[in-house]
């Protein structure tokens, strides 16, 4: 394949993966971006955007922690790994969040933050 077909293809790709992620925003009103930081307090997903070089930008939102009924982390390896969270009255949104964090996340947001990785290898 040329060289720039397969250019052509990424940023379709690119472009494809940004317009999903706006839909699904404004369906969820859960707010997101292409890259972000998430926070977490007891009430409350606190997310701000990144600017370059993964420094803090602008706050953009919050999600009480009372819309998320759960989340999941249903891939394995590493890199980036999705999180799903399934939202009481809204559309799942699906996050990609680094391969360490993935399944801790899931857990936090499933109110199980007392099981860790270490905790869960014993029990077996």
């Amino acid at each position: 394949m040329p060289a720039e077909l397969v250019l052509a293809v990424l940023a379709a790709e690119h472009l494809t993966h940004r317009r999903r992620l706006r839909a699904q925003a404004r369906e969820s009103m859960f707010p997101l971006a292409s890259r972000m930081i998430i926070g977490l307090s007891n009430q409350r997903l606190l997310i701000w955007s990144v600017r370059p070089g993964w420094r803090l930008g602008s706050f953009i939102g919050y999600v009480a922690r009372d819309r998320i009924l759960q989340a999941t982390a249903p891939t394995i390896g590493t890199g980036w790994r999705t999180v799903n969270i399934y939202l009481a009255q809204e559309p799942t949104v699906s996050i990609k969040v680094p391969a360490r964090a993935a399944d801790d996340l899931a857990r936090e947001l499933s109110g199980f933050p007392e099981l860790t990785d270490h905790q869960s290898d014993s029990a077996s």
